[in-house]
């Protein structure tokens, strides 16, 4: 549980390595145990499939020399051997002699030369006369008939051996005890007849070794002494015995050595085949195999080392943008987080951040803007905490002077002056509508229409179901005031401003004022907008109205100036019906 725990501890990266890299060694130790047990079975086929094999074969080379043997009875129950051989220790006439001798040497020709594997054919008499099939290239034995009492004490009986010293050591002798064969059943020994089998043909290594690779065919004795060796096994040549096991090393060669006893002479056929010649295929293979797996395994490790990083590597980024973020730092390196993912799932994570951060830092920046209006505010109210009564008495006893005094443009100017006042310096927004709105607008224009007289003309074109729209205080009299001081101020004939107020869209109110002034330059509008250009006198300005509607109402652009090409400008405003929707 522990180390469990301690994986799913570790990043995305090394989880995903040791991932990969536990499953692919857990399929290449499955691969390497399978090939293993497919060796190990391969090699046990192998060698009962050559054993059986020989068995087969070593059954066909008994049958050859069982049909030897009976080739040899044939020979010596031949009557006119029987005779010549009899003849042959009687005659004292030398050319009956040469004569008998002839008729022996051509037997013996005709019996060699019927079979292929038999090299020649020899008599050997208990007068040490020596009669061959070979006889021009043969001229005497390798023994005397004494030397060759171990064949007469079989009595007839086949002795298979090595050929003796001075012959071919590629041949095997068959020699059996010649007797005489007559009614008296005396048996008199006549002479010991001799085949030499040419073991290469007989064998037929050629064709028997293309079926098993490079293969080498021994003849053992009883001890596992080697009686007989092939011509191509040169680098065999210092061997001497074979031992009885399955897998034996020769000068540094292993072997698989499959033995097989002869069921006619007393001696064991043994065959040997290297071992990397029948595994070396699947060796071969399963290195190759081997080989592959693990270049495929360092490049699955390489691939999911690229893929993971490619994975990782984004999240490495967006975490540390969230950490600068968490610390106060909104400013995101953006290029750097989105070149390092691709077109997926990631990248959309990392795009949401994106938008999420600067929506934070938007609505922080405009906290920050509304805490810094609220304390000026707040330093306004401070200053203006003289009490309202003394102004208000004091321009009630101003407005009963001048009606005393006949003075009604005065009495007019005070009673405005002091209803602008009242509605200015009243508390909050709480309740106020666009009528309110008019109210005051109307004390402001009562004064305005004093000082300018028929100069100013103002009129209105107002829908009644805006009236009780709610609305923020003060936001038309600073744009009509605007028109008077860069319309009706710079021009000579009378200034024409127009109040319009109308539904816009199904949940918007467009509130529009136009006045027939010379108009606003172009490039003058951004610097009033942005408050690099001051306004004139003590005015709270567009940029106030422009900045406060956008608090309240989170829009872009807000207010909104444009000048016509006859002169004229138009200022728009525009204010959502249910406070929190946006008009744009």
């Amino acid at each position: 549980m522990h180390l469990i725990r301690h994986y799913m501890n570790q990043p995305i990266r090394k989880k995903l390595l040791l991932f990969l890299i536990s499953s692919l060694s857990l399929i290449g130790i499955t691969i390497f145990s399978a090939l293993l047990f497919i060796y190990k079975d391969f090699s046990h086929q192998t060698v009962t499939m050559t054993s059986k094999t020989l068995d087969l074969y070593t059954r066909q080379l008994d049958d050859s020399l069982s049909q030897l043997a009976g080739y040899s009875l044939n020979l010596i129950f031949d009557s006119a051997v029987q005779d010549n051989l009899v003849n042959l220790s009687s005659t004292k006439d030398s050319y009956e002699l040469l004569m008998i001798k002839n008729r022996l040497n051509e037997k013996l020709f005709l019996s060699a030369s019927s079979l292929d594997y038999m090299d020649h054919a020899d008599i050997i008499t208990p007068g040490n006369q020596f009669l061959s099939s070979a006889s021009g290239r043969i001229t005497k034995p390798g023994q005397t008939y004494e030397e060759l009492q171990h064949i007469i004490r079989e009595k007839g009986r086949c002795v298979w051996e090595i050929s003796p010293s001075g012959q071919s050591s590629g041949q095997l002798v068959m020699s059996r005890l010649i007797q005489t064969i007559n009614n008296n059943f005396t048996y008199e020994p006549l002479g010991i007849l001799s085949f030499y089998i040419d073991v290469d043909v007989l064998t037929d290594l050629e064709n028997f070794s293309k079926n098993y690779y490079k293969s080498f065919f021994f003849i053992t004795g009883p001890s596992g002494e080697i009686l007989y060796r092939p011509g191509n096994a040169e680098e065999l040549n210092t061997v001497t015995s074979v031992g009885s096991s399955i897998y034996q090393d020769f000068n540094d060669t292993a072997y698989f050595v499959t033995t097989q006893p002869s069921s006619v002479a007393g001696w064991s056929y043994c065959l040997l085949l290297p071992k990397s010649e029948i595994l070396g295929r699947i060796v071969t293979i399963t290195v190759s195999l081997i080989l592959i797996f693990i270049f495929l395994i360092f490049l699955c490790i390489l691939t999911s080392f690229c893929l993971s990083r490619r994975i990782t590597l984004p999240l490495f980024h967006l975490s540390r943008e969230m950490d600068s973020v968490a610390s106060g730092n909104f400013q995101i390196r953006e290029d750097e987080l989105l070149d390092s993912t691709a077109d997926d799932e990631l990248r959309s994570i990392c795009l949401h951040f994106i938008q999420m951060t600067d929506q934070l830092d938007t609505l922080i920046t405009e906290n920050y803007a509304v805490k810094l209006l609220n304390k000026d505010a707040q330093l306004r109210a401070l200053q203006a905490q003289i009490d309202p009564h003394f102004l208000y008495n004091t321009l009630d006893s101003v407005n009963w002077l001048a009606k005393l005094a006949g003075q009604k443009d005065i009495s007019t100017i005070v009673q405005s002056l002091a209803a602008l006042m009242r509605q200015t310096m009243s508390a909050g927004n709480e309740g106020y509508t666009l009528g309110d709105e008019l109210k005051l607008l109307e004390n402001y224009l009562s004064i305005q229409q004093i000082r300018y007289g028929e100069r100013l003309h103002f009129s209105n074109s107002i829908d009644d179901k805006m009236l009780s729209l709610p609305v923020p205080k003060l936001i038309l009299q600073p744009l009509i005031e605007n028109s008077i001081k860069y319309a009706l101020e710079n021009m000579d004939k009378t200034c024409e401003i127009l109040l319009e107020v109308k539904p816009y869209k199904p949940d918007c109110c467009r509130i529009r004022i136009l006045d027939n002034g010379p108009g606003i330059l172009p490039e003058t509008v951004p610097l009033i907008l942005s408050g690099q250009l001051k306004p004139r006198g003590s005015g709270v300005g567009l940029k106030n109205v422009s900045d406060r509607l956008k608090l309240l109402y989170s829009m872009d652009e807000p207010l909104q100036i444009t000048t016509d090409e006859q002169g004229g400008t138009c200022i728009t405003i525009l204010i959502p019906l249910e406070g929190g929707f946006q008009c744009q």
